[in-house]
């Protein structure tokens, strides 16, 4: 699967355990870009962010070698 079409592949279609789901549903987000495109500080604020939901993604991403992807880009940042 290219990178494009697994960011923009709905989140229960993707190999992600039952649990990473159910929470990416409770942070209404629904796609990886949607994850990506939000700033880290906004996800660590959302209701069940957890660090194990963090490390799940981290290791899906880093599966297709696209963990720089996490990196805020263009200079966002926290604030």
């Amino acid at each position: 699967m290219d990178v494009s079409a697994l960011l923009d592949s709905p989140i229960p279609r993707l190999d992600f355990s039952p649990e990473f789901k159910e929470v990416s549903i409770k942070m209404h987000v629904h796609t990886i870009r949607e994850i990506i495109d939000t700033l880290p500080g906004d996800l660590l604020e959302r209701s069940g962010f957890t660090y194990t939901w963090l490390g799940e993604l981290s290791a899906f991403l880093m599966k297709y070698q696209s963990l720089h992807l996490l990196q805020p880009a263009g200079g966002k940042n926290y604030a």
